[in-house]
């Protein structure tokens, strides 16, 4: 067992510096925001949790910066503390699975865990979101628990608690979603060791509880228990729906068995998928049986007990919360790593009574099917040309910026904190339409002069929108492409200054709707609002009479709370009289939440429009609906009228 243990962490190794950066994938921004704090930590910030984030540890982040501190930042010192973490988690498991007492199941173990699917590989080389830390955590905790439950001296095993109260406290910081291997620690303690865990060991483990998770504790109880948020207001899909989803598509998923569809095995993956299924099942209902018995004898059964928990706990977590939809991700089901090497060795003792040597054997046919993944994974993710194409393109991004003294920019999720990192934040990229994950940014871009756009292929705001956006605000621009990047800048608004003229008591407003409300669109408070009380429908309108005649620039409507609620196509139109009218803007399909501020193109989820047009003389403003909206009202909390300063 010892050469099939070496070799697999060879080849588990090789995969992984393949997956790295020194091969096909980059960092991304999910990545990025842990390197980005890990910088911001060595400047003396001490974050509790992730940028944006109020239930997820900022442990991570303080290994980047341990690693920054002693290599220096950047994306392949960014992969220092995966590879590090996940050198520990072999060890971790081989000494979860030594506790069975047999050296070669340890070995066994650990050599799946070394050579593992890619799944797994792929997030251990992944240095975002804590879920490497989850998975170590976990699996010290199980270590901790079963030998807490065989020590025999009773001062040892109260510091034993203490300790693994910590441990667990820790790890709730990190990610509340250790609570897959904390429920059955529990469980186990409360069952299996009535007789032998005393108050003063459970007081021990909850103080070390509470001191090990003391920067979850005061945050919280600062922040209103903001970590427990997502747990008391998301809605599910439904608890079987979940369940099947899990045992389905995300196990396929996370056992890799996707790769064997994808080369058109789908019937070897769903038949592989269902051994695996019942494997599982074998597991929990031994360990079941076992735990009911209070059949706690010996190390192998409380290992048995502590993963049948597991899997019912998580299988229940993931059925009836919002982790365990088909929207979210897969990554949520790694912690099951724990389990899987287990599962597969548990049940050799009792084969090998019958077939001596069977364990060497079965454990060299699991890694050669998974050598095999990995090889179809490395088909996959191999990027060759396109991904140096991509490498470049950032590298040639961040040149032009620099070249342009563009200091600041806007940019999808997935492109901003990227850029940002590989920039050294020389250049600060924040999320287009939101104050993203650190408010400073975005504070920043606002007082900044010079900043651009940048767009890449599938982001949430597309470059065709923008671009209409733009036109309906008639400003100009320029645009450079590199690769499959494109940067918007050089913004050219309107030639005419614009002032707005406040809402004087004298103007009279009406709409073509509740006309009753109209005069809440203009009586200076954002909380208040006229809206059509149905979908938006072409023809709607809303007039302001200004009470004498104006030179005037552009109007900016506002939707305060009501920000979904902005016209969907709308022209504005201008008269003398109230009967004849001039048509000075139209916009047939407007994407939304486009506005001119300081000399720059802003892109806020406000519901708001600006709408400018060349100086025209008019005293009545009327702003019409030219398409529906579905299921939308249309809303106004404020109107604001510019005039064309000069021209009046």
């Amino acid at each position: 067992m010892g050469f099939v243990f070496v070799l697999a962490v060879v080849l588990g190794l090789a995969f992984r510096v393949f997956y790295g950066p020194w091969g096909a994938l980059s960092v991304d921004s999910d990545e990025a925001v842990g390197g980005l704090m890990g910088m911001h930590i060595l400047r003396g910030e001490f974050p509790v949790f992730y940028w944006g984030q109020s239930y997820m540890g900022s442990a991570e982040a303080y290994l980047h910066a341990v690693s920054f501190e002693i290599a220096g930042a950047g994306p392949a010192t960014l992969r220092i503390k995966p590879l590090v973490v996940g050198i520990a988690e072999i060890l971790a498991v081989y000494g979860l699975a030594r506790t069975t007492g047999d050296r070669r199941l340890a070995l066994g173990a650990a050599a799946f865990f070394s050579l593992a699917p890619p799944f797994l590989l792929l997030h251990s080389i992944s240095a975002k979101a804590n879920h490497n830390e989850t998975l170590l955590l976990g699996t010290l905790v199980f270590l901790g628990t079963i030998r807490l439950l065989g020590e025999e001296h009773a001062v040892r095993r109260k510091s034993r608690s203490l300790a693994l109260g910590f441990l667990a406290g820790f790890a709730w910081w990190t990610h509340i979603l250790v609570v897959y291997y904390l429920l059955p620690v529990v469980l186990v303690l409360a069952w299996l060791g009535w007789r032998k865990i005393r108050w003063r060991e459970w007081a021990a483990g909850g103080a070390g509880f509470a001191v090990g998770g003391l920067p979850f504790w005061v945050y919280n109880a600062a922040h209103s228990w903001a970590s427990f948020a997502l747990v008391r207001t998301e809605e599910t899909t439904g608890f079987w729906r979940n369940l099947s989803f899990l045992l389905g598509d995300r196990m396929s998923f996370v056992l890799s068995l996707n790769y064997l569809a994808d080369a058109g095995w789908k019937g070897v993956s769903n038949g592989l998928v269902f051994v695996w299924l019942v494997l599982l099942a074998v597991v929990v209902v031994s360990g079941l049986w076992a735990f009911v018995a209070r059949d706690a004898r010996d190390s192998r059964n409380r290992l048995r007990v502590l993963c049948a928990l597991f899997i019912v706990s998580m299988a229940a977590i993931l059925a009836t919360s919002r982790y365990g939809q088909p929207a979210m991700g897969t990554r949520y089901i790694l912690p099951i790593y724990s389990v899987l090497p287990l599962a597969l060795i548990l049940w050799i003792p009792a084969v090998e009574r019958r077939w001596r040597g069977f364990l060497p054997i079965w454990v060299g046919v699991i890694l050669v099917f998974h050598l095999v993944l990995n090889l179809l994974a490395v088909r996959t993710h191999y990027a060759g040309e396109a991904g140096e194409t991509s490498r470049r393109a950032t590298d040639e991004a961040i040149a032009y910026m620099r070249s342009h003294g563009i200091k600041g920019a806007y940019a999808d999720y997935w492109v901003s904190y990227h850029l940002t990192f590989h920039a050294g934040e020389e250049i600060v990229v924040s999320p287009i339409a939101e104050a993203g994950r650190y408010p400073p940014y975005a504070a920043y871009l606002e007082s900044a002069s010079n900043v651009a756009y940048v767009f890449r292929p599938g982001g949430k705001v597309r470059e065709e929108d923008f671009h209409r956006g733009l036109e309906s605000i008639s400003v100009s621009f320029k645009r450079k492409t590199m690769g499959d990047t494109a940067i918007v800048h050089d913004f050219r608004g309107p030639e005419w200054p614009l002032v707005p003229l406040g809402n004087p008591s004298g103007w009279k407003a009406t709409a073509s709707a509740r006309r009753d409300q109209a005069g809440q669109a203009i009586d200076g408070d954002l909380r208040t609002r006229w809206g059509t009380g149905g979908p938006q429908a072409a023809g709607d309108w809303y007039q302001i009479d200004l009470g004498r005649e104006r030179v005037l620039g552009g109007v900016k409507l506002e939707a305060g709370e009501f920000r979904r609620d902005f016209p969907r196509g709308y022209r504005v139109l201008l008269s003398s009289d109230g009967a004849r009218w001039k048509e000075v803007f139209s916009l047939s399909a407007y994407p939304g939440h486009f506005g001119w501020k300081d000399g720059k193109p802003t892109y806020a989820l406000d519901g708001g429009t600006f709408a400018p047009f060349p100086p025209s003389e008019g005293r009545y403003v009327r702003v019409e609906l030219t398409r529906p909206a579905g299921r939308y009202d249309w809303s106004i909390a404020e109107v604001t009228v510019f005039a064309a300063e000069g021209r009046s």
